[in-house]
Parts: structure tokens; sequence; C-alpha cells
């Protein structure tokens, strides 16, 4: 997420000379980046431009980072299946130890499409 957010605050302190912090990020964690730069740009003939210039601002990060330790690696899972089954097919697949957060149908009070589950899932990982 640190690269992700990075790259948005960019693109917002370049384009609208504004400030976003991690949780205005959460907020509106989601949509596609293309969808998050366009639905909080304030002038929008320059949206394509934005979007241009986060993924220029992404992609550098994104691959100097891979070595660095300070960022780690989490996979989360998130999905609308029941514990149950989630848990039945990872065993089979022995994909168990490859997720640090799984949020499953039944973790939440309203799964998927509805974006708690991605919430929940954000907070447990930082």
């Amino acid at each position: 997420m640190p690269l992700s957010f990075n790259a948005f605050r960019s693109v917002y302190k370049q384009y609208d000379n504004r400030e976003f912090t991690n949780e205005e990020f959460f907020a509106v964690f989601g949509p596609t980046e293309e969808e998050i730069v366009d639905s909080y740009r304030s002038n929008k003939p320059s949206v394509s431009d934005a979007i241009q210039d986060y993924y220029s601002y992404y992609e550098p990060e994104h691959h100097e980072s891979q070595c660095e330790e300070h960022y780690p690696h989490i996979i989360c899972v998130v999905t609308g299946k029941s514990r149950c089954f989630f848990d039945i097919s990872t065993t089979a697949f022995q994909l168990e130890s490859y997720f640090d957060v799984t949020i499953k149908g039944d973790d939440v009070v309203h799964p998927k499409p509805h974006p708690k589950g991605i919430h929940k899932a954000l907070k447990l990982s930082l």
C-alpha cells in the first residue's frame, strides 16, 4: 500500500496541490487506480495526464522497493466464500502458508462486493 499511496500523493500534490492521509486513501480504496484519480481530481481535463503520472511514479518505486526491508510483502485474500469452503480449498492445494491475511464471507457482516472486507484486510495488514 505505501507505494500506491505515495504515487497518489504525488499526483494529487502536483495537479491539485492537495494532501491526503492514509486514512483518506483507505476510505476510497477499492476502485481501480484510474477511477480513484478520476473521482478525486478537481481538474477533469488533466485526468488522463494525472493517471499516466500516477503510473510513472508508481513503477520505479515498485521496482526499487522489492529489495528494501522496510516494505513488508503481505498477501491478503478477501473472498465471499465461507471459512469452511476457503479452508478446504487452500488446504487441498497447500496454499495456506502463502496468505498473511484472509477475510472470508463469514468474517464480515456485509460480504463482497461491499468494501468492509477489503478495509478489514488493510487494517490487519498494517
